[in-house]
């Protein structure tokens, strides 16, 4: 199965970034809602697009990783907000 409403369109930058990171190498997306291709050893990611979606679609099994993901990127919006409060 594919999950089709957890990572959003807007996001698809910082977790390309994230992933190489965490070791995955990106290569070429091919096709046309293809928008992300990244592999890890023998596994392959790969990441795709509906033209009328602001969510991307990926398979279950990466679950854990998108997640881990907006984990952390949530944690650092809550740092940046605390200190944007204390500025004022």
């Amino acid at each position: 199965m594919a999950n089709r409403n957890t990572l959003h369109v807007n996001h698809l930058k910082d977790f390309s970034k994230w992933l190489t990171d965490k070791g995955w190498k990106l290569e070429k997306a091919k096709g046309e809602f293809e928008v992300l291709r990244a592999r890890k050893g023998k596994r392959f990611f790969p990441i795709y697009t509906k033209h009328d979606s602001d969510h991307l679609s990926f398979a279950n099994q990466f679950d854990h990783l998108v997640r881990s993901f907006l984990k952390q990127r949530k944690g650092f919006g809550d740092v940046r907000r605390e200190k944007e409060r204390d500025l004022q």
